[in-house]
């Protein structure tokens, strides 16, 4: 499943540079097993209702209109918008390949 996972995040990266940071550091939480497909629209809806996101050593906080995404003891700022939307059209890949 994290390997299914994965392709699916290598598939939709983003072609900003931070965005690709950022993206860098989900695929990262997904190796160690902190974040899953599943976790994806939870994820989604706190991240637009304005809630920071902590699992094991990886989190997402909202900061002066960017987003800070770190993992373990490193950091990369993107853009909230930008992040939303590269979420929205990785659940939309993920539930394309779920669909027989």
């Amino acid at each position: 499943m994290i390997e299914q996972f994965q392709s699916l995040l290598a598939a939709s990266l983003p072609e900003n540079l931070a965005m690709r940071q950022c993206w860098q550091f989900l695929d990262a939480a997904a190796t160690a097993g902190w974040l899953s497909p599943d976790a994806l629209n939870p994820l989604l809806t706190q991240l637009k209702a304005g809630i920071d996101i902590g699992i094991e050593e990886f989190a997402i906080e909202h900061i002066d209109g960017l987003l800070r995404v770190s993992f373990l003891d490193d950091c990369v700022f993107c853009d909230e918008a930008v992040f939303v939307d590269a979420i929205e059209r990785l659940l939309v890949l993920a539930n394309e390949t779920r669909t027989p």
